[in-house]
């Protein structure tokens, strides 16, 4: 599960994960200050939440990464 303070370090610098629907399948899509990336594996409804936090530490770790 992904802490509020990694979601909110996320928005700080732009980034914004988030599920979208299309033709009855559901995907995880990122905006990263306007560029938007669509991650093509389907996800089940059951899965969107632990998709999301995976994608959400995903991008966290990056940002700590290059802030070092």
């Amino acid at each position: 599960m992904a802490s509020p303070e990694q979601i909110y370090l996320l928005h700080q610098h732009g980034i914004k994960v988030y599920p979208i629907s299309k033709l009855g399948s559901w995907f995880i899509e990122v905006n990263n200050n306007g560029k938007i990336h669509q991650f093509d594996k389907k996800v089940s409804q059951n899965d969107l939440n632990d998709s999301i936090a995976k994608t959400v530490i995903y991008y966290y770790n990056k940002l700590k990464e290059t802030k070092k």
